[in-house]
């Protein structure tokens, strides 16, 4: 499942990043700095107007870790724009039962220049010299490092209703 693009900083992650006038996703390390200017953190994260979340470095672990640590850390907090204590609406997905070998948080690493990438959600089964994307491996890969569109896949936009995609299709 992809998840979203992200924004990858030296200072941290941006989910569904910040867009200019243009519609553009926000790059500009000082312009994203700014925009975090009178925006109070909660619980760690920074969650600005609509949907978009300001994740800092050192707020969320990285690798291996058990379901609840992950629901309950920044990083899924601010993937559902969440600002209790837990990403509720990730444990369905997120659990013991689907994954009993935990969740694996990767690709969320510093960059000196800010780059664009997917949240992918995603199962890895290695066989032999080959990966593959399947269910049921035991363990739940979060990656932050979906770009290519061989591998994860590239897509994006939303489906507001069925009437208006009909509506929209037919100008």
């Amino acid at each position: 499942m992809q998840a979203g693009r992200i924004v990858i900083t030296n200072e941290g992650v941006w989910i569904n990043p910040l867009t200019d006038d243009k519609g553009n996703i926000m790059i500009d390390d000082k312009k994203l700095e700014n925009s975090l200017n009178g925006v109070r953190k909660v619980n760690g994260i920074y969650l600005l107007d609509g949907d978009t979340s300001f994740v800092p470095y050192g707020s969320f672990e990285r690798g291996v870790q058990e379901h609840g640590k992950f629901l309950e850390g920044e990083l899924a907090r601010g993937l559902v724009h969440a600002s209790g204590k837990k990403a509720d609406t990730l444990s369905p997905i997120a659990n013991d039962t689907e994954y009993p070998k935990g969740v694996n948080v990767w690709g969320f690493d510093s960059v000196k220049k800010p780059v664009v990438r997917v949240v992918g959600l995603y199962s890895f089964r290695v066989v032999g010299l080959y990966s593959f994307r399947v269910l049921g491996d035991g363990r739940l890969d979060v990656s932050g490092n979906g770009w290519l569109d061989d591998l994860y896949g590239c897509a994006f936009g939303n489906l507001v209703s069925p009437v208006s995609a009909r509506a929209n299709a037919k100008k």
